[in-house]
């Protein structure tokens, strides 16, 4: 399927409009997950190291030292990995309520958002394998480079920078909807949703990119005006200007960061749901019948 940039946005603009307020629970209700987990594992964290420090010999006992250093490192481990999973089912959970496709019940929505976690968890596995073997094979380059000369091996090591960031950027674009494929699509097989993803983009990568210079455009406007107000306002008092008056811009653009982010966040999420839709073959059809 071809994209319509057009109808991919106003698409979104239709998609906000509807279900903003059903987004913006969802969110609401990750974020209520969010601090209820970390509240428990703090409290783990903190019990268990409590626990360790009391016992027999205490900290100044070397095995007591190491066993909290190994029970501290895999907890550490399991949060990051378990907030990851979390992070990953906001997206899958917000994706399956803003996708133009079909109507999903909130409670459904969240199931999904569950299962789509847990995917991606063999999804980053996956890619963790090939990032190892690109540095493997990046190493190999190198090497014969080496052999070859300081200036043959110098002008490989420029072709290579040139080339690697356009082919992270072809790569990105090729994954761009792996989201909602897991997420809408139901794919929860790591292995087949990236190969249908991969799939679905094929002869859009420009089309898609220039959706994702839109947004990153709207994430400069949204997300990073209000830094910019800190940076200035922190150069004022530096340079001797109002002070209070800095202060308060300092603190009113930090107020008005966390609602431009929420509202950026759930317009690209948005966004990519909708592109979604416009690369399946029934992604059009069904447009027509939600809006209809």
């Amino acid at each position: 399927m071809k994209v319509d940039i057009g109808r991919v946005f106003s698409n979104t603009w239709e998609m906000i409009k509807q279900r903003f307020w059903l987004l913006l629970g969802m969110w609401a209700v990750y974020l209520g997950i969010q601090i209820v987990f970390g509240m428990v594992f703090g409290g783990i964290l903190g019990g268990s190291m409590f626990a360790l420090g009391a016992g027999a010999g205490g900290l100044d006992d070397p095995a007591m030292l190491g066993g909290l250093g190994i029970g501290v490192i895999l907890l550490m481990i399991i949060f990051y990995f378990a907030y990851i999973v979390l992070m990953v089912a906001q997206q899958c959970s917000m994706t399956a309520l803003a996708t133009p496709m079909f109507k999903l019940p909130f409670g459904e929505a969240i199931k999904v958002g569950a299962k789509g976690g847990l995917t991606f968890l063999g999804i980053i596995l996956a890619f963790l394998v090939a990032y190892l073997g690109f540095i493997i094979v990046a190493a190999i380059i190198g090497g014969i480079a080496s052999l070859l000369g300081e200036i043959v091996g110098g002008i490989l090591g420029v072709i290579m920078l040139l080339a690697f960031v356009p082919a992270l950027i072809f790569v990105a674009m090729r994954l761009s909807v792996l989201v909602p494929v897991v997420a809408v699509d139901r794919v929860f097989n790591p292995i087949t949703a990236i190969q249908k993803t991969w799939a679905m983009t094929k002869g859009n990568v420009l089309a898609i990119f220039v959706i994702y210079v839109v947004v990153g455009v709207l994430a400069m406007v949204l997300v990073f005006l209000p830094f910019g107000m800190i940076f200035g306002s922190m150069a004022a008092i530096g340079s001797g200007g109002d002070g209070a008056g800095a202060v308060a811009a300092i603190f009113g653009s930090l107020f008005l960061f966390f609602p431009l982010f929420l509202v950026y966040s759930i317009v690209a999420i948005t966004i990519v749901a909708c592109l979604h839709s416009e690369l399946s073959d029934t992604g059009t059809q069904s447009v027509e019948d939600t809006f209809g």
